[in-house]
């Protein structure tokens, strides 16, 4: 299953990276393909002091709406997603292209 995952950056310690990569670690060893914003982030910017630098919030929500909207059959949201503008807007493309939905407080 390709799945999208959502969840807060914004306020904490490097944009909560740590806990991207570790959510989408556990989700490939499931066997599913993943795309984790974070990764796309430094894939883009090169490490996390260009991410700093650089990245800019309609970039990021360009890639990651255009990523669900294009090629996910789910989404998997971290805790604390539903305090972030842009988990918010995930949710909401996800569920107007009828996505399956995951939520880290369920598992």
């Amino acid at each position: 299953m390709k799945i999208y995952l959502a969840g807060p950056m914004t306020g904490y310690e490097d944009f909560n990276f740590p806990a991207f990569f570790r959510v989408a670690a556990e989700l490939r060893a499931k066997g599913h393909e993943v795309f984790n914003p974070a990764q796309n982030d430094l894939d883009k910017w090169g490490d996390m002091e260009g991410v700093k630098k650089n990245a800019n919030y309609r970039e990021c929500m360009n890639d990651d709406l255009g990523w669900i909207t294009k090629n996910a059959d789910a989404i998997y949201f971290m805790k604390g997603w539903e305090n972030s503008s842009g988990a918010l807007a995930e949710f909401f493309a996800a569920r107007s292209v009828k996505l399956k939905f995951f939520y880290e407080s369920d598992l």
